[in-house]
């Protein structure tokens, strides 16, 4: 099965979807990934970087990971997850797949589970850059 990649970024208290993502030989080229903004006017567009949003050293990149929440939203690293009533933490890749760091178990499990044992309702309630204190417990 085939995956959209996609990346969202948290920069100066705001969240972008990238456009552009910089690769070099250790991961993501921070400096060289950008997010378009809307234009206000064409003549926005005359000075070069005006109509975009350049990311640095102090963005924080989240991966799309293919899957989606009950209500259609897609689920991003970061994102803070509730399965029926219990919040199970925050989206995280490791070990070559997405987890959540409560458990520990791949989102996929949860999806792929057989009936009985399916958990049908997972919804994401935040992130961890916008709402840390979903976490707190």
């Amino acid at each position: 099965m085939k995956r959209e990649i996609k990346f969202k970024a948290w920069h100066r208290n705001k969240m972008y979807n990238v456009n552009t993502l910089g690769i070099k030989e250790d991961g993501i080229h921070k400096s060289m990934s950008f997010a378009h903004k809307p234009f206000q006017s064409k003549e926005m567009k005359k000075e070069m970087g005006e109509d975009c949003e350049m990311f640095n050293e102090t963005t924080e990149f989240m991966q799309y990971t293919g899957l989606k929440d009950k209500n259609g939203k897609e689920i991003y690293e970061g994102d803070i997850l509730k399965i029926e009533t219990d919040i199970i933490g925050e989206v995280v890749f490791k070990d070559g797949c997405f987890v959540n760091n409560s458990s520990g178990w791949g989102l996929h499990t949860y999806l792929s589970m057989p009936t009985p044992y399916k958990i049908p309702e997972i919804e994401i309630i935040g992130n961890i850059y916008e709402n840390p204190e979903l976490l707190k417990s």
